[in-house]
């Protein structure tokens, strides 16, 4: 019998969306963990498998199911919110929190990401309830487990109702695979490639070993006083609190050096997109422009005739709002091209895996790719004499 599953696709390529599980109408296919903490499908029984091919139908990185590039200039849109407690406790200018709260408003049924009760893992969470809302706010920085996701949204649009995705790039593409219903609205995040929740779990589990207390809030994002630089806090049951810049922090680090093999390879980057917007930090934002917020600036990109008509929406008196014009790409490469992939990425995870995330992060110099891909000579002389006064304190 001809091989017509999701075996043709290769592991480097697999970005780990689980459409492929969810598509499996005999349930053979699970999803387990590489060595780096990101999951890859095995079809458990492959005797039992019929090569029906509906795996590689929904699968986002199959060859026959990326779109096109977007013919046409996105029209771009700055934002953020009015209402100062909102925007201090949303990643940017609170675009993802408004969306959702105008869908509830309209009734519609509402998919995001939050992170599990012990902190040490994520996942896609369907819901019309407002609190889970406020548990989608913040970056997450890892990939997310779905809960067969996909097959409960296309539940819910099969009864008639309204649903807003909100995700990862690849992770919409896999829900438009499952279903491209007209009450089926689409959002992705500008995404740099998650990190895996193993490292999110070896992360938590360190900082609650040496602080002997258990984490109860945990952000990557916190505004502290303002948007940037980007800073993580942690609160523990014992009433401690901790601030750091996320950059500097062990899970920080780990997200610059570890992230999945077709993250450095995207297939939706530069107008590839199955999303009605695109969203993200503006960078870009510039206060003699008068699109700058201290607080937060959120970027827009309207990719369909839908998503125009989801824009139009959001202007109202609670936002602050308008054209962007075409500047997100200078300051946000993540929406033309992926990051690369940098060097001592398989001797971290081995070291990770072996002696810890704490342990990992020391022994490898880990580059921060902004640096390295805005200035890389200034970057190498860096570690030139980095690498000089290490050597000559031995």
């Amino acid at each position: 019998m001809e091989v017509n599953n999701i075996t043709l696709i290769k592991y480097k390529k697999c970005c780990g969306c689980e459409a492929c599980a969810g598509a499996c109408p005999l349930s053979l296919i699970e999803m387990k963990h590489d060595d780096a903490g990101f999951l890859y499908p095995q079809i458990i029984k492959i005797e039992e498998c019929v090569n029906c091919g509906l795996c590689l139908k929904k699968c986002p990185v199959s060859k026959d199911n990326i779109p096109s590039k977007l013919n046409q200039r996105r029209k771009e849109l700055f934002f953020w919110v009015k209402d100062r407690d909102e925007l201090l406790s949303s990643s940017s200018g609170g675009l993802a929190t408004h969306l959702y709260r105008k869908s509830l408003e309209g009734g519609v049924y509402i998919v995001g990401v939050q992170y599990t009760d012990d902190f040490m893992g994520a996942q896609y969470i369907l819901t019309n309830d407002a609190k889970n809302m406020e548990r989608f706010k913040g970056s997450k920085y890892i990939q997310a487990c779905k809960n067969d996701i996909y097959n409960q949204v296309k539940k819910m649009l099969n009864s008639g109702s309204e649903v807003l995705f909100i995700g990862l790039p690849c992770e919409v593409a896999a829900m438009k695979l499952f279903s491209d219903s007209e009450k089926l609205y689409t959002c992705e995040l500008v995404c740099h490639g998650p990190t895996s929740s193993k490292v999110l779990s070896r992360y938590i589990s360190h900082l609650e070993e040496r602080q002997k207390a258990t984490v109860v809030s945990y952000t990557s994002r916190f505004k502290n006083p303002h948007w940037k630089p980007l800073n993580s806090r942690i609160i523990y049951d014992n009433g401690i609190t901790r601030t750091q810049i996320f950059a500097d922090t062990e899970l920080g680090k780990a997200f610059q050096m570890v992230k999945r093999y077709s993250c450095y390879h995207c297939e939706y980057k530069n107008g590839v997109t199955a999303a009605d917007l695109t969203i993200g930090d503006f960078h870009a934002a510039n206060s003699q422009r008068g699109d700058y917020n201290p607080d937060g600036v959120s970027i827009c990109l309207v990719n369909t005739q839908r998503g125009q008509k989801i824009s139009q929406s959001l202007a109202d008196d609670d936002v602050v709002t308008g054209v962007a014009d075409h500047v997100a790409a200078m300051a946000n490469r993540a929406l033309v091209e992926s990051l690369p992939k940098l060097p001592g990425r398989e001797r971290f995870i081995r070291i990770m895996k072996q002696n810890g995330l704490d342990v990992a992060c020391k022994d490898v110099i880990v580059v921060t790719v902004l640096k390295y891909r805005r200035y890389p000579h200034r970057a190498r002389s860096r570690i030139r004499r980095i690498l000089r006064r290490i050597r000559a304190t031995r």
